[in-house]
């Protein structure tokens, strides 16, 4: 894929406001060519409840607006703004075998998962990837997905973004000019092929499937009026386009959308358009997943913003190789928990020359399916979907309540204790969230800590095979704690005389080695 910094990424990308462009416009019945004026329609949908809505095209955007408002059939008319993927370029294409590289999951428990019984998962569950749609030929994708005719879609309407033949039961991929198929990167993360090719995806061997559902075209960009229209169908919901009505035969349990875009240019009445689709959506029973965005701001990001969606930040490594925010990450209250998304600036990860993320791909130049290396909150959202998926599949949780409590309460902490801005709740911890590993008893006698965090006090956890290090905070009295994947570490404390943050030898008061047999065990001071 093209190279590109991170300021001239899918960040912040919003439709022009030049004077010519689409509307929604929302009625009580369908439009008349007299209301229409000279704007030309470029779609009619219906939804389930008997609302209307055209997608027209007007010459003169601020003109149409204000004609359209006057009638009184009209419950509102916004502009059909463009969201995009939340991706960034991949670095380069990667060989298989490449399971060794997916160095995330071994942070996030996924051992754990992996020698799950696969019995245990008995609930079939859909996952719809509301993206660029997908390509069905990716070999690692095989058996994982609902092809046309058993409930893909194609929205993309417009020939300008789209794959110029409208609406229809294809959501093939073509791919993005010089660059590949982001719909099917976010995939593969979710349900890739458990095999000994490629790489796995996070629903294992779990029966999960992905309905690909395609609203994003060539640019990667999607209408919103598209967008919305795939979320209310991915969820179940009966959508009438022009004379045709279209039912989804596997209703998601989960809609992934890694897409969106930075609040600030939406206005209020598109934002609750946008909100209005994933309330909907949520009402029927899926829980929504959405990206918190590549702005690197504290703007909300819609989708992620709506009231009742997952919002999804990304985080990476650290020169100690401890949980960060990515850089270009979108952070604030609204987001929910973070998820390695990868940052291909650093390479603290121990297995590749970059952090970011590898996952199934597809390169346009040569026409072939293969394996790509990503960096973006696309990329952290299908972590979630996929424990989510899982979560369901297993019957742990019913319904997408449940299921979102659950993700939160078992993330592992990042940074400070607690709920932060940079990260949520913390990073998804996919053993803790499927309850496949017990915390250690804790060695009695020790001081109960206290909600103080300290900086005066260090703690270093060197994984002895990796040298990957972790620096859990320390309280004020100097206790601490930390869950770890398994393996044998060396835990070295002591206070930071010096001031200057970093553990010196001379500084170290206590060291002891630890061998963890579980994936969420407990280290100690």
């Amino acid at each position: 894929m093209p190279a590109a910094s991170l300021a001239s990424q899918t960040v912040g990308r919003a439709a022009t406001d030049d004077r010519a462009g689409n509307l929604i416009v929302t009625t009580r019945s369908a439009l008349s060519a007299q209301s229409l004026g000279p704007g030309r329609r470029v779609q009619s949908q219906r939804f389930s409840e008997g609302r209307h809505v055209e997608v027209i095209h007007a010459d003169d955007v601020d003109a149409a607006m204000t004609r359209l408002r006057a009638d009184r059939s009209v419950l509102s008319v916004i502009r059909d703004r463009t969201l995009y993927a939340q991706a960034s370029p991949a670095t380069f294409t990667p060989t298989d075998p490449l399971g060794r590289y997916q160095w995330q999951d071994t942070l996030m428990g996924y051992a754990a998962v992996q020698a799950d019984k696969p019995e245990t998962y008995k609930n079939a569950v859909t996952v719809a990837v509301v993206d660029t749609g997908v390509r069905f030929d990716h070999p690692d994708l095989a058996g994982r997905l609902y092809g046309p005719g058993d409930g893909a879609m194609d929205f993309t309407a417009d020939p300008a973004n789209g794959d110029g033949d409208g609406v229809d039961t294809d959501a093939t991929d073509p791919g993005t000019p010089g660059g590949g198929s982001h719909g099917t990167s976010v995939t593969g993360l979710i349900a890739a092929n458990s095999n000994a090719q490629g790489i796995a995806g996070g629903t294992l061997n779990a029966p999960v499937k992905v309905l690909p559902i395609r609203v994003l075209g060539s640019d990667n960009g999607g209408q919103i009026s598209d967008i919305t229209l795939g979320v209310r169908y991915a969820s179940g919901e009966p959508v009438t386009v022009g004379s045709v009505t279209y039912t989804n035969p596997h209703p998601a349990r989960v809609i992934n959308l890694s897409l969106g875009n930075v609040g600030s240019h939406l206005s209020a009445d598109e934002k609750a358009y946008v909100c209005d689709a994933v309330s909907a959506a949520t009402a029927r029973g899926a829980l929504v997943v959405a990206a918190s965005g590549n702005s690197g701001t504290n703007d909300p990001e819609y989708p992620a913003s709506c009231p009742g969606a997952v919002a999804v930040g990304s985080v990476t490594l650290d020169q100690n190789r401890a949980w960060v925010r990515a850089p270009y990450s979108g952070f604030g209250p609204h987001v929910s928990l973070s998820a390695p998304g990868g940052y291909v600036k650093t390479a603290y990860n121990g297995t590749m020359a970059s952090d970011g993320v590898v996952t199934t791909g597809y390169i346009t130049s040569t026409g072939e399916t293969g394996y790509v290396i990503e960096q973006g909150t696309s990329f952290a959202t299908p972590e979630v979907s996929a424990v989510a998926a899982l979560l369901l599949s297993k019957g742990l949780t019913t319904g997408n309540d449940d299921t979102r409590l659950r993700l939160l309460s078992t993330a592992s902490d990042a940074g400070v204790a607690g709920r932060d801005d940079d990260t949520g709740a913390g990073v998804l911890n996919a053993s803790a969230a499927l309850g496949l590993a017990a915390t250690t008893t804790p060695v009695t006698g020790l001081p109960t800590p206290t909600p103080t965090v300290t900086t005066a006090y260090l703690v270093r956890v060197t994984e002895t095979k990796s040298g990957q290090v972790f620096k859990p905070a320390a309280y004020s009295d100097g206790t601490w704690t930390v869950y770890l994947p398994s393996g044998t570490y060396t835990a070295q404390s002591g206070p930071d005389t010096n001031g200057d943050g970093l553990l010196s030898a001379e500084e170290i008061t206590k060291s002891q080695t630890v061998v963890l047999a579980d994936q969420r065990s407990k280290i100690l001071p």
